[in-house]
């Protein structure tokens, strides 16, 4: 019964908004068209959104959202795939799971976190309605480029909302993505390396996205800082949708490096170069941004015309004017 659910949901994946009657459905895939009822119950049961009209057949609502194992799984099916109502983090559920052998590419996703992380130590709101998720990636010995992992991974995530969302998100250097001049999107990026060998066993790039979560889901104190895609509901595409396109395009640009073209959009769509910031670092100093290199290392040239670059890990900046 499993893999006649699985295929009847590959099906309707491949064309959302569209019906597929149950005869149609029964003859793709050899079964009679009690299976198929089966199989839709079965669907509906783990929260896909599926109608079933009487003379036409059955479809994915069109503007339905959801984020189950099995719709992952269909749409990314050389893909470890793991998807839990609530985690700690998915970036540490990566980990766990990249310690006990997750190949390149796995992908752990969730409908919340109850203790979602940001850079520097920061908590990351996680509340029902995002899509947090985190992806295993094994460079192999000797893989350049990898101090380029965040850059890609903003630049997927962009890109993947902007096919199918249709909505443009800026960048602030150097993790954060930005909707309508708020915050939207969180992206953290680990790894582990050999001690002998030096060369990282495996990293993990994981991405936090508001998609539907409301307003009043966040803490007051930072309401007016944060931005959900769809804070109304109603997305475009479903969670699944989405993360699977994040997947495709993350692997697809980290499979490339050290080649980094990607950098050009991520320069395009950089909200710092050209704006006063103030740097965090001990002490905290003032300057103006001036580009990103090469590395996706932020130019600076501070008060005293000294210019520097400042690598992700040193400092966090802060948009002025």
């Amino acid at each position: 019964m499993a893999k006649i659910r699985d295929e009847f949901q590959a099906l309707l994946l491949s064309r959302p908004g569209r019906f597929l009657s149950g005869q149609e459905a029964a003859k793709k895939l050899s079964v009679s068209r009690a299976a198929v009822w089966k199989a839709a119950e079965a669907l509906r049961a783990e929260g896909l959104p599926l109608e079933a009209v009487k003379g036409r057949g059955y479809r994915l609502a069109a503007k339905g959202d959801f984020l189950t194992e099995a719709a992952l799984q269909t749409l990314l099916p050389g893909a470890p795939v793991r998807v839990l109502q609530q985690v700690d983090s998915t970036n540490r559920e990566a980990k766990r799971w990249a310690l006990d052998g997750a190949p390149h590419g796995a992908v752990v996703a969730a409908q919340s976190q109850s203790a979602g992380r940001g850079r520097m130590g920061r908590t990351f709101a996680s509340p029902p309605g995002g899509l947090y998720m985190s992806v295993v990636l094994r460079p192999g010995p000797g893989k350049a480029g990898l101090s380029l992992l965040t850059a890609a991974t903003a630049v997927a995530v962009c890109e993947a909302v902007q096919a199918l969302c249709g909505k443009n998100l800026k960048i602030k250097w150097v993790n954060d993505l930005y909707y309508e001049n708020k915050k939207c999107c969180g992206i953290l990026t680990e790894g582990v390396a050999g001690l002998e060998s030096g060369d990282f066993e495996y990293l993990v790039a994981g991405v936090g996205i508001n998609y539907t979560t409301p307003a009043t889901a966040f803490a007051q104190e930072i309401r007016g800082r944060a931005a959900s895609l769809y804070p109304q509901g109603e997305p475009a595409v479903s969670r699944a949708l989405l993360a699977a396109d994040i997947h495709t395009r993350l692997l697809a640009l980290f499979s490339l490096l050290p080649r980094a073209d990607f950098l050009a959009e991520y320069r395009r769509r950089n909200l710092v170069p050209g704006r006063r910031v103030r740097v965090l670092d001990t002490p905290a100093y003032e300057a103006q941004a001036l580009y990103i290199d090469d590395g996706a290392r932020l130019v600076v040239r501070t008060q005293t015309g000294e210019e520097k670059v400042l690598l992700s890990g040193e400092v966090s900046v802060l948009l002025k004017g």
